[in-house]
C-alpha cells in the first residue's frame, strides 16, 4: 500500500489513479540514506563503487555519485552502454560475458579525449 500522506492533493490524486506498478521514492529519505551510506563507507576507509541496481535509474546517479568519473558497477551490457553514453567513465561490467556480446564492448584506450579515464573512445 502506498503511503501518500506526504503528498499534496494534486500528487495524491495523480498517484491514486495510476493503474501500473511504480516506485515512489521519498527524496528526503533517499538523500538521507545516501549520506548515511557515504559516511559509513568513509568511516571504514573504503571507497564507494555502487552497483547500478542500487538506484536503477540514471537520474538518481547524480545523488549517489560525486561526478561522472566516480566508479560504478553494472551487470548488463545495456546498463554499461547507457551509462557510458551518458558520460560515465569508470564503469565495471561485473559478470561473465558471452562471446555474442563481445562486439558491443568498447575497450578503453589511453587517449587525450578523456584524460585520466583510460581514454574511453
Amino acid at each position: 500500500m502506498l503511503n501518500i500522506s506526504h503528498l499534496n492533493a494534486t500528487q495524491s490524486d495523480t498517484y491514486q489513479h495510476l493503474d501500473t506498478p511504480f516506485l515512489c521514492v521519498n527524496k528526503q529519505t533517499f538523500l538521507k540514506n545516501l549520506d548515511h551510506l557515504r559516511t559509513r563507507t568513509e568511516a571504514l576507509g573504503a571507497s564507494l563503487r555502487p552497483h547500478f541496481k542500487t538506484v536503477r535509474a540514471a537520474e538518481a546517479l547524480q545523488y549517489l555519485l560525486t561526478d561522472k568519473s566516480s566508479p560504478i558497477t553494472v551487470s548488463t551490457v545495456k546498463e554499461a552502454e547507457a551509462l557510458m553514453d551518458a558520460g560515465y567513465t569508470d564503469v565495471i561490467y561485473a559478470v561473465g560475458i558471452s562471446a555474442a556480446k563481445l562486439p558491443r564492448i568498447k575497450i578503453a584506450q589511453p587517449g587525450p579525449e578523456y584524460p585520466g579515464t583510460g581514454g574511453y573512445p
